[in-house]
């Protein structure tokens, strides 16, 4: 069983097909304690996995999204942490390596990086490129850009 957040509604993009009308201006999010909440009573049900979507949940600030990996490892049984990104942070190799790594070595376990025509308005292709290649060079479990 998993776990689907959607952490905030604010997004680096405006797609035109957004169904959830995630924008830059759309500031709502979910506060750390709710997350850690949830995160609590998705281990109590025998979650397995929780996936940290959006909008763009990577706007959450780096050190925060690596302790919520440490808190979800070392104070429920949820064994799996995956992310959903469109990847607008990965702006270079090395950016992309640094901060993958932090969240491997915080608990992350499965990378997503989304790419598509609307999202390559708002995010070069090339970041996409980056945050992929990172995520394999670290071995992340999954990598599925679209």
């Amino acid at each position: 069983m998993s776990l689907g957040l959607l952490v905030t509604y604010q997004c680096n993009a405006e797609c035109k097909h957004c169904g959830l009308s995630c924008s830059p201006n759309n500031k709502e999010w979910m506060n750390m304690d709710e997350m850690k909440n949830l995160a609590i009573q998705a281990s109590d049900m025998g979650t397995e996995c929780i996936i940290l979507t959006g909008g763009e949940p990577t706007l959450i600030k780096h050190k925060e999204m690596c302790n919520y990996f440490r808190f979800i490892k070392q104070d429920t049984s949820i064994a799996n942490i995956r992310i959903v990104t469109n990847g607008h942070w990965a702006k270079s190799y090395d950016k992309a390596y640094s901060i993958l790594k932090d969240w491997k070595d915080a608990g992350l376990d499965e990378l997503n990086v989304s790419c598509g025509e609307f999202h390559q308005e708002y995010v070069p292709i090339e970041n996409i490129g980056h945050a992929y290649k990172a995520g394999c060079d670290l071995d992340f479990k999954t990598l599925t850009p679209q």
